[in-house]
Order: structure tokens, then C-alpha cells, then sequence
């Protein structure tokens, strides 16, 4: 367990160094690529990274999605949780209504959690995409 946790900070502290370098327009599937083998880092690790990246301010929609769906392919489950987080939690619309989708698309987002979204949702966007 002691080794867990020094590994989890450690890849926090990697996920916010990739975050320090990279720049609108970036290929995020080759930079993560890259990364991987340079830092040999598991599927599990990337567990531990994928929160700090989808919550990361400087990615464009497409670098975000790439991330996502990169969480999606190495820990689901965990990218799940992430995202559903970020519907809870994140006061950004555009961010809130991207990880919807992504849930939707996924099989991430269900009845009950919809409904508690449109009970404390005001965005009219979000609240159309979750009628379909």
C-alpha cells in the first residue's frame, strides 16, 4: 500500500509535467504514446493520470476526447468515475456537457443519475441531450 501511494503521486506529478508541455493542437494519442514508453508507465498507472488530465484547463475539445477515450480503452472503470465526477462536480457547461456525452455514448450514465443532473442543471444544452 505504501508503494501504491508513492507511485500515485508519482504519476500525478508525471501527469502534470505531460500537461506543462503540451499545446493547442497537440496529437494527444502520439504524445501519450511517447510517454508510455518512455516512462513505462502500466494501464493501471494511467488510472491514477486520467482524472488530472480530463480536469486539465489548457486541452482543446479534441485533445480532451482523445484522453478520454484513451482512459476508456486502459482503465473504464476508472474513467468512468472520472467523468461521472466531472458531471457532478465541474462548473465549466462545455466540460459538463462533453463528459455527458461520452457517458452517453459509453453506457456510463443512467436513468437516475440523468434525473439528478436535470434536477441542479441549467444549462439548456446539457438538459436537451439528456431528453435523447
Amino acid at each position: 500500500e505504501s508503494i501504491q501511494q508513492k507511485f500515485k503521486s508519482y504519476n500525478e506529478q508525471m501527469a502534470n509535467s505531460w500537461l506543462d508541455e503540451i499545446i493547442e493542437g497537440d496529437n494527444i494519442d502520439q504524445l501519450l504514446e511517447n510517454r508510455f514508453l518512455d516512462s513505462n508507465i502500466t494501464p493501471s498507472d494511467f488510472g491514477d493520470i486520467v482524472g488530472i488530465l480530463l480536469s486539465a484547463e489548457q486541452l482543446d475539445f479534441e485533445q480532451w476526447k482523445q484522453i478520454a477515450n484513451k482512459g476508456l480503452e486502459l482503465v473504464y472503470e476508472q474513467t468512468i468515475f472520472t467523468l461521472r465526477n466531472l458531471v457532478e462536480n465541474e462548473t465549466d457547461d462545455e466540460k459538463r456537457f462533453n463528459a455527458i456525452r461520452v457517458l452517453q455514448e459509453n453506457g456510463g450514465i443512467d436513468e437516475e443519475m440523468k434525473n439528478r443532473i436535470r434536477e441542479k442543471e441549467s444549462d439548456e444544452t446539457i438538459l436537451e441531450m439528456l431528453k435523447e
